[in-house]
Order: C-alpha cells, then sequence, then structure tokens
C-alpha cells in the first residue's frame, strides 16, 4: 500500500521498506506523484524499453540534481543507450554493463566509478518501481581504486603568468582566472557571478542563490572578501554592467557552461601543466592564504567548505615555507 507523510518541508512517499521524496511542498501535487508511482508499479516486468527508462529516469532526478550535474548523467547514460541498443530493460544484464565500462578504461578510476554508479542508480530506480529484475548487476562489476591524498597541484607564478599568455586574447577569461586565483571561486560560482552579487561598499561579493534557479554547492550562501587586484578587476568591469546581469558573460550576454571548463583545460595544457584546470586555482588560493598567515577557519568559511579536514586537502605548502615555520619553532628548555 503507498501511502504519502510530511518530513520536514516535503511530502515523502511508503510503499513497504520503500521510502521516496515526492520533492514538493503542496500536498495535491504529492498525491499526484504518487498516483503516477501506483500505475507505473503496475507495469509489467520486461515491457518497459531501455531509452523510455532513461528517459524517465532523467525526467524523475531533474529536480533534485544542480543542471551540471544533470547534464553529466544524461551524458553518461545516453552513451550506455549507445553501446547496448534499445533494448527491453530487463535484457540489460551484467553483459552490457561490462562492455559499456570496457569502453571507458580510458578515465581516471575517479570517473569511471561515477560513470559506473549513474548506471547503477539507473536499474536501482527501476527496481524500486517494479520494471527490472531484482539484483542490480553493476554490483557484480567492481569499483576502481582510487588513489587517496592525491589533489592537484597548485600554480606557480612562472606557470601563472603561462597561463595568462595563453589566454590574454580572451580578456573575460584571464580577468575570470585571476578572480579565482584570488578569491578561491569554483568555476560555477565565476560562471553565475552577477552584478546583483556584487558589493563594493564593503569591498566583497556575495555567492548565493539566483532567481534563474542556481544554487552554490550545499545551498549556502556566503560573503567573499576580495584584496586590491580583484576589485580593481570588478570596478574596471562595471562598465559593462548594463549589456548583462552577469560579471563574467559569454559573447551573447549570457551564462557560460562547458565551453570555459574545457578552454581552461586546454590553456593549462598548453602552458605545459598536466592535469590542470579551474579548480586548480581553489588549490592555489588556500596554499597562498595559509602561507600568508590567514587562520584556516578565515580560508574556510571564504572558500565555502564544510570543515577543515577537508580544506586541509587544499593546501600544498612549500618546502621554502616549511624551513621558515621550522626556523620559527620555539626553543624550549
Amino acid at each position: 500500500m503507498t501511502t504519502i507523510y510530511a518530513r520536514g518541508k516535503t511530502y515523502w512517499l511508503r510503499d513497504g521498506k520503500h521510502r521516496e521524496s515526492l520533492k514538493t511542498k503542496n500536498k495535491e501535487l504529492a498525491k499526484l506523484r504518487a498516483k503516477d508511482y501506483e500505475s507505473e508499479k503496475l507495469r509489467p516486468k520486461g515491457t518497459l524499453k531501455l531509452e523510455a527508462a532513461i528517459e524517465r529516469y532523467l525526467a524523475h532526478v531533474k529536480p533534485s540534481n544542480k543542471p551540471v550535474h544533470f547534464s553529466d548523467k544524461k551524458r553518461i547514460l545516453q552513451k550506455f543507450l549507445a553501446i547496448s541498443g534499445n533494448v527491453l530493460l530487463h535484457a540489460v544484464g551484467e553483459e552490457q554493463v561490462t562492455k559499456y565500462l570496457g569502453t571507458r578504461e580510458s578515465l581516471s578510476p575517479y570517473r569511471w566509478n561515477t560513470e559506473r554508479q549513474t548506471i547503477s542508480a539507473l536499474l536501482n530506480w527501476a527496481i524500486a518501481r517494479n520494471f527490472y529484475r531484482d539484483a542490480n548487476p553493476v554490483k557484480l562489476v567492481l569499483k576502481k581504486k582510487e588513489p587517496r591524498g592525491k589533489a592537484a597541484d597548485i600554480l606557480t607564478n612562472a606557470q601563472i603568468k603561462k597561463v595568462r599568455l595563453i589566454v590574454k586574447h580572451n580578456r573575460d577569461m584571464e580577468d575570470a582566472f585571476l578572480v579565482a586565483l584570488n578569491g578561491g571561486f569554483r568555476v560555477q560560482e565565476i560562471e553565475n557571478q552577477q552584478w546583483d552579487d556584487f558589493q563594493l561598499e564593503h569591498e566583497g561579493t556575495k555567492v548565493q542563490a539566483h532567481a534563474d534557479g542556481w544554487c552554490p554547492k550545499d545551498y549556502e550562501a556566503r560573503f567573499v572578501p576580495l584584496n586590491h587586484l580583484a576589485l580593481r578587476i570588478y570596478r574596471r568591469r562595471q562598465k559593462e554592467q548594463a549589456l548583462s546581469p552577469f560579471i563574467f558573460p559569454n559573447a551573447k550576454g549570457g551564462r557560460h557552461e562547458k565551453d570555459w571548463v574545457t578552454a581552461m583545460s586546454r590553456a593549462m595544457r598548453r602552458a605545459g601543466i598536466a592535469h590542470g584546470g579551474w579548480h586548480r586555482t581553489r588549490h592555489t588560493f588556500a596554499t597562498r592564504a595559509v602561507e600568508n598567515g590567514m587562520d584556516l577557519e578565515s580560508i574556510r568559511i571564504i572558500m565555502g567548505i564544510s570543515d577543515t579536514k577537508t580544506l586541509l586537502k587544499y593546501v600544498h605548502v612549500s618546502d621554502d615555507y616549511r624551513e621558515r615555520v621550522r626556523k620559527r619553532l620555539p626553543r624550549i628548555g
């Protein structure tokens, strides 16, 4: 028997041991979604095609996923569909999963495991709705071991100069690159920064949710103070404020997406930086802030990191810094 109940501010569905958020505060809408769940549950096993299952699954997860994560899941499942063919969902087994993941061996262990997990989530969703057999075949494909403690290296001053020389033809990207280095922003926060977030009187900018649906990671708003270099960039760009609500817009005045991620990765490869990308600027900011004497709690708040243990993964102090610390050690006794 399927029932709905309120949990916190949203309604949830209960079906035996199965629990599922209906992702709505409206009771009538929750009833309709529960009714849809019941009608789907009555569908006999083995009658749903893989393509239709993927469409339904994506529609189910879209409200609870950020656009970038939803797009990633969609790409993975479309590739899985292309390799497996539009077979009956019930016919998908370990052979199809192994065949697909075998074509992805060039990926890093982390990325390979992510794609494995995406397929597993699709089949778990199907099992919960009685579309599929009782066992998930992805469990038979073991995860790859991911190297621990292998964080991105920081950018040296020489590397920063090389990257700036490569992107100098694109003033927007060069400005965004310097702001990311000096503010510790995530690339999504740079892409979505709007002029309503900027607070010149307080010499900083807010990272906050926007009316277009974008939210910062973990939905936590924060204020980021800016140094003189970053403030100078923002002041200069204020002349173009009337052209777009975004501080770093694309050529059409809209928001950058994957184009900037790809462009920065290519620029860093041209600069001789292996496995580089926007995220390396956050590691650089955290490390330089520690070396300049900032306390860890302040850095954690500025960067929007959940705890100090996670922050320490971003810090890679140099041998020179360790030597300076050693010389300052007190002599006791």
